[in-house]
């Protein structure tokens, strides 16, 4: 996002499909890296996932 000149203020550019999964797969790789275990995706949805906390 720095790239195309967005450092935080007023409306962040349209990120593209290939951007999403790049960052993605970054944060992915680090995630392995530091638990040293593979990564595994939830069943559930983040905002599911915290409407079921919220609900306990």
């Amino acid at each position: 996002m720095a790239e195309r000149g967005f450092r935080g203020d007023g409306e962040a550019p349209v990120m593209t499909d290939e951007l999403r999964i790049a960052t993605a797969t970054r944060y992915i790789l680090l995630a392995e890296e530091l638990t040293q275990r593979p990564f595994e995706a939830p069943e559930l949805t983040a905002a599911e996932r915290v409407a079921n906390l919220l609900r306990d």
